[in-house]
């Protein structure tokens, strides 16, 4: 029986130039909860703006963040339930590496704030356009005063990046593909932010419905009862989940 849905965002519900979830979702995200269910968005975008999409639920979910790192608790005055930091040394080699490549901007995410480092006018507008994000833009790493839980590289295509990424901080850090332009890195996964969540609902994972598109939603996926791959994602992933799903309203219209 499912007690617990979490819902990646991009992707698995909206598409790059959308900004506004369907109402459909909300309704049916309201239905279950009237039924005892939670809901929870499972991304990589940051707390502020996802409370933005919840709209008029933005009290009633729950919320796992910054792909895992950060996960917060429903009500007026949401709670920190987990919060998983990266080493503050790693983050400005990372940072001071990524800044050197040419055709790579750059996203280091705080609990609460986004710091940016602009290279390029279309980038800025690109990160402006996201409603309710807290954002700060750096002329270096070392202006950043708080413990960093995500460094998100942006390009044209990101899996021509992910195995540059992938070959320097592979080891030490879960470093994920988010999405057609984003390149991921965190110390925490989505599977992380499900687990501590659980934990503090007292909900066993087997109970958890998940939904995604995309290779950070695998750690999710592969933990709880019910994981749902989005019909468009890569045929690999695909072949690792036998769910499979068009539209997140028709799945959920059957619980």
């Amino acid at each position: 029986m499912v007690k617990l849905i979490a819902c990646d965002i991009d992707g698995t519900v909206l598409e790059p130039d959308e900004r506004i979830l369907p109402h459909e979702l909300l309704e049916q995200a309201e239905r279950l909860m009237k039924k005892g269910i939670v809901f929870c968005f499972s991304s990589g975008r940051q707390f502020s703006n996802l409370r933005v999409l919840a709209q008029h639920l933005v009290d009633r979910f729950y919320y796992i963040c910054d792909n895992g790192a950060v996960v917060y608790s429903d009500g007026k005055i949401p709670e920190i339930i987990s919060h998983t930091a990266m080493d503050q040394d790693d983050v400005f080699q990372i940072v001071t590496k990524v800044i050197d490549i040419p055709g790579l901007e750059l996203e280091i995410s705080s609990s609460s704030t986004g710091f940016l480092y602009i290279k390029t006018e279309s980038f800025q507008n690109l990160m402006l356009s996201y409603e309710g994000m807290n954002l700060v833009r750096i002329r270096s790493p070392r202006q950043i005063p708080e413990a960093i839980v995500k460094v998100s590289v942006y390009s044209n295509r990101a899996e021509d990046v992910f195995p540059v990424i992938a070959r320097e901080w592979g080891d030490k850090y879960h470093v994920a593909i988010a999405g057609a332009h984003w390149v991921d890195i965190t110390l925490a996964d989505k599977g992380t932010g499900v687990t501590a969540l659980c934990r503090h609902l007292g909900i066993g994972l087997e109970s958890v419905a998940a939904f995604g598109d995309n290779y950070n939603d695998i750690p999710i996926l592969d933990l709880v009862g019910y994981p749902y791959m989005k019909s468009s994602s890569p045929e690999d992933l695909l072949n690792r989940y036998p769910n499979t799903f068009t539209d997140v309203v028709d799945v959920l219209k059957t619980f």
